[in-house]
């Protein structure tokens, strides 16, 4: 894993930070559920996070960023839904 106080220069520790991340996501880019819309239990294994995202992107066929994503706007949704009662 990467060590921002191991870089003494941070654009060279940001520009590696960069490759790390399009590695990552790039693994699940292509996923087979794109454009479907999300079932209950995938919601619920996102909310869980249990495992890794990579791991939930196998197991249910989404990309590491849709899981991202989804996890984001649930958990707003939630806090929406708190605030206003």
């Amino acid at each position: 894993m990467l060590r921002k106080e191991n870089y003494k220069d941070l654009d060279k520790w940001r520009s590696s930070k960069n490759r790390q991340r399009k590695r990552y996501y790039k693994k699940t880019q292509n996923a087979n559920n794109s454009g479907r819309r999300w079932s209950s239990e995938e919601i619920k294994i996102v909310l869980e996070h249990k495992m890794s995202d990579s791991e939930i992107s196998k197991l249910i066929g989404r990309s590491v960023g849709a899981i991202q994503s989804r996890r984001f706007l649930e958990k707003r949704k939630t806090a929406a839904k708190k605030e206003n009662n």
